[in-house]
């Protein structure tokens, strides 16, 4: 129903314009909200008609990112990673070269959003890689940034079904924050997550995860 009054709207707003009343155009702000709220109406149509006509008018950073945004709600993972990937590219020559600037300062959500989209076409190796790829094998200290990607990384390998490289991450994360209450935590996602409930008995038969299991009974 959303999508039949928006159309009949817009409908309407060219009438008037092609008749000759004069309508004030809607500023950029104001047509971005009205894509958020399109996107979150899952009205893909007509928020691409929308971003497209901005982009004709600006190359601002946001419209892009708004572009990408809508691809990957849309499930278009392939159309997602050919906004992302160029927006990555250049924004790690400009960090090469020790720029700053509203590019780099998105790095993160664009390796996120990158690593997303690979998981979601199937390329969850890739996506891993490209999370983890700052992070030492053997490191013991990490850092926030990092330890977000690891997480990023544990959470979107459970969520691709790849439950034991998923417990590896998970565990790496407890152990690096001197901790085993997440640990407890993410077993039990992992567990309670999965469907087949003969991987779940594996998974608790294995020995890491039964000491894991001792050190949180709860």
């Amino acid at each position: 129903p959303a999508q039949d009054v928006g159309r009949r709207a817009e409908a309407a707003l060219t009438a008037l314009r092609e008749s000759g009343v004069a309508i004030t155009a809607p500023s950029v702000s104001e047509r971005l909200l009205r894509i958020r709220r399109l996107k979150k109406a899952k009205v893909y149509d007509l928020a691409f008609s929308e971003l497209k006509e901005l982009q004709q008018s600006s190359t601002d950073l946001t419209i892009t990112l708004e572009l990408a945004s809508a691809y990957r709600k849309a499930g278009r993972p392939n159309d997602a990673l050919a906004v992302l990937q160029p927006l990555y590219d250049q924004a790690m020559e400009l960090k090469a070269k020790r720029g700053s600037s509203r590019l780099t300062a998105q790095l993160p959500l664009l390796r996120k959003w990158i690593a997303e989209s690979l998981a979601r076409r199937g390329d969850v190796q890739r996506a891993t890689e490209l999370l983890l790829g700052d992070i030492p094998p053997e490191a013991k200290r990490l850092n926030g940034a990092q330890l977000l990607a690891l997480r990023q990384s544990a959470k979107l390998l459970t969520e691709h079904g790849e439950y034991r490289r998923a417990l590896g991450l998970y565990e790496r994360l407890a152990d690096t924050l001197g901790t085993t209450g997440d640990k407890g935590y993410f077993l039990c996602w992992i567990f309670f997550g999965h469907e087949r409930q003969d991987y779940r008995i594996r998974l608790r038969n294995s020995a890491r995860v039964e000491l894991s299991l001792r050190n949180n009974p709860s």
